[in-house]
């Protein structure tokens, strides 16, 4: 059952991929960064300039690019992107290039690998009823298929199948795997041959992948945190909980920090230099404040004058000119060149500009800040999950629909299985475990803003916590029909 909620999800995956085109233009330079190590040779995370240039052309469909791009003279290298994006989706690129060719489809089938990876070691360390968040989790992806991140237009194009964003989702599944690890109370060498150990390893491993692809995913971590702190406290009076609970966060942190620490070696140290090795934080908070109506506040477009570089300066709205145009100001003040200027974008000191005028609003109109921050955005949540769950089967792609049927009928044939590990303080567990991951959602939407097309992994907590009470239903009433079956078996005849 783990494995048809795992196929019919790949499946359907790749069905949506066929009918997206990949042209949302940031993932572009990291798959220009792939291309350069896996056809032309260069070190991992450089990119060529003749290679980007051609990407960036969007009159062309990408994987007619692709297929022509081994004739073309590369240009010259570049120490790293200049996107903001890190070097997350730019190691699952040329993953996916290198094990399965130049093809958009390259990235999608090293996603769907990593979640098989991921799966695989969920089942093997959770040969329980706990095997529902595997079938959960694919289940909940799947109906995900049917929603406006896939049939509406804009959502979809900032949210593909296997694009930069959809690793948000990616996390959910080692995230679960990390904290029910942290409060079972076995310790990891309770099996022979460290089998749990390498089980752990790769869900660390596949976790800082998705976080390094999409940064809001670190949040997770903040949630398997917390969840090992509550789980210590609250077995504070049973000998060795804290010990072992210790223990494997450290095993966690450990796998981590060399995982981290291969890929520092290995990427362009001008990612490290430059401050290029994860996403901007800054840009994306600083922008997001063109959400409130009052943007730009009182006198800001006199503070911030770039109208010398860009004519519009401080525009109304959530636009990236916005952090561009903190930029030049910045650069003006401090008589750093022309040319120095352009190579700043989405690095290291751009943030850090970003981060010295969002201060300086705060400090200059708190009012709207707060406003913005506390009332606006919330919203947002609320307005980006309820558009989210507009269901639409009419339209999918042929086969799609029966595919939805499968998944469905596979969730319901495994909550209708009889088993003896079927228990209800296991879905009290996982209940909780779903209700602290998806809190630490929220913080990100605050600091940025929701929009279907950001907020995908709440929406995915609520359809699992959806499922999760079902399933949980169904075990409870096949629990009470069995026991009032034995009930009449021994009851004396009359």
């Amino acid at each position: 059952m783990v494995l048809a909620s795992f196929l019919i999800y790949a499946v359907a995956a790749l069905t949506v991929h066929r009918e997206q085109r990949n042209d949302f233009m940031q993932e572009r330079s990291s798959i220009g960064a792939a291309v350069s190590n896996v056809v032309y040779s260069a070190r991992f995370g450089t990119v060529y300039s003749g290679v980007l240039d051609r990407l960036l052309d969007f009159a062309t469909p990408l994987e007619q690019t692709l297929a022509t791009m081994p004739q073309q003279p590369p240009g010259a290298l570049r120490g790293s992107t200049a996107d903001g994006n890190g070097i997350g989706y730019i190691a699952v690129a040329t993953a996916g290039m290198r094990l399965f060719g130049l093809h958009t489809s390259s990235m999608v089938l090293a996603m769907l690998w990593l979640m098989g990876i991921s799966a695989l070691a969920f089942l093997w360390r959770f040969p329980d009823q706990r095997i529902v968040v595997v079938i959960l989790y694919f289940t909940s992806l799947t109906i995900m298929l049917f929603t406006p991140l896939v049939w509406n237009s804009f959502y979809a194009h900032n949210i593909s199948v296997g694009g930069i964003r959809y690793f948000s989702l990616l996390a959910i599944l080692p995230a679960f795997h990390l904290l029910l690890e942290c409060v079972d109370r076995r310790p990891l060498a309770y099996r022979r041959f460290g089998w749990p150990m390498l089980g752990l390893a790769a869900q660390v491993i596949v976790l800082l992948i998705a976080i390094l692809v999409r940064n809001s995913a670190e949040m997770a971590v903040g949630a398997i945190a917390t969840g090992c702190i509550l789980t210590a406290w609250r077995r504070r009076g049973e000998a060795g909980a804290g010990k072992r609970i210790l223990g494997k966060a450290a095993c966690i942190a450990l796998v981590g920090a060399l995982f981290v620490g291969v890929l520092m070696l290995s990427a362009s140290k001008t990612y490290l230099k430059d401050g290029r090795f994860t996403e901007t934080v800054w840009h994306r908070i600083f922008v997001s404040i063109g959400l409130s109506p009052e943007w730009p506040f009182g006198n800001l477009r006199s503070i911030y004058d770039c109208t010398d570089k860009i004519p519009q300066g401080l525009v109304k709205g959530p636009e990236d000119r916005n952090g561009h145009c903190i930029l030049w100001t910045y650069a003006k003040a401090r008589h750093i060149p022309v040319d120095v200027v352009v190579t700043l974008t989405y690095g290291r000191e751009y943030d850090a500009a970003l981060r010295e005028a969002f201060f300086n609003i705060f400090r200059l109109y708190p009012r709207q800040m707060l406003e913005t921050f506390l009332l606006i955005k919330p919203r947002y949540i609320v307005w980006s999950i309820w558009t989210t769950a507009d269901f639409q089967v009419d339209g999918a792609a042929p086969g799609m629909a029966v595919l939805l049927v499968l998944s469905l009928g596979n969730l319901l044939l495994f909550s209708l299985w009889p088993s003896p590990l079927a228990r209800l303080g296991r879905h009290r567990e996982l209940a909780a475990a779903t209700t602290l991951f998806a809190a630490f959602t929220i913080p990100p939407y605050i600091a940025v803003w929701a929009m279907p097309h950001t907020s995908a992994d709440l929406f995915l907590y609520c359809l699992f916590g959806l499922g999760l009470a079902a399933e949980a239903a169904i075990v409870g009433a096949r629990a009470l029909l069995t026991t009032a079956s034995v009930a009449r078996l021994r009851a004396p005849a009359s």
